[in-house]
């Protein structure tokens, strides 16, 4: 399966390297092409990985995957170019944790999610919402003694979440389907939680 991955931080590079050892050929976008976690991703990959620019790894996935920011989603959307996600399937893994006034908050509220503002920004991309509840290091093979082997999914598309289940499925996952998009706020608010209730530095 050919999957763009947009953002090459620890969740997108993570995801990447997963990825390329289950098989797949992965495009990994970034701002920064000389950047060394991606240049050791496209060594190290077999032939198998490479790297483009956010717009390349969009048009190139039959999957694409999100690793951005989640309070960034308008303005990624726009420099991916929504025609380079329209009609496709679309793995949000963002969660938009806001800061302001020292408070960690939900960049949306709490009736609104990155996954659901994704999916209006491209309104014909199926965005399913996966990953967002657990490390960077346990996206891809989990082990079972360092936490749960269950990932909770969102989608408003049947097919899609089908398709993302058994890609989950193939890499080591369980998965729990927990409903229609509106669910993502579900999933995301878990994660402000905790990151408001962990130690600023």
């Amino acid at each position: 399966m050919r999957i763009g991955i947009i953002g090459s931080g620890n969740v997108g590079s993570s995801l990447a390297n997963g990825l390329v050892r289950h098989g797949h050929d992965v495009m990994l976008g970034t701002r920064d092409l000389a950047k060394p976690a991606v240049l050791e991703f496209v060594d190290a990959s077999d032939g198998r990985g490479r790297a483009g620019t956010y717009s390349e790894a969009a048009r190139f996935g039959d999957i694409v995957i999100t690793a951005y920011p989640g309070s960034l989603v308008e303005e990624t959307v726009v420099a991916i170019g929504p025609e380079n996600l329209a009609g496709r399937l679309v793995i949000d893994t963002a969660n938009p944790i806001a800061r302001v006034d020292g408070e960690v908050r939900a960049a949306y509220g709490d009736d609104d999610s990155a996954a659901e503002v994704l999916q209006r920004a491209v309104p014909t991309s199926r965005v399913v919402k996966a990953y967002n509840t657990v490390w960077a290091n346990r996206m891809v093979d989990p082990d079972p003694n360092d936490g749960p082997t269950t990932m909770r999914i969102a989608g408003d598309d049947a097919d899609a979440k089908a398709e993302v289940a058994e890609l989950l499925e193939s890499t080591g996952w369980k998965v729990d389907d927990v409903g229609d998009l509106t669910h993502a706020r579900e999933l995301e608010a878990e994660v402000v939680r905790w990151a408001a209730r962990a130690p600023s530095d």
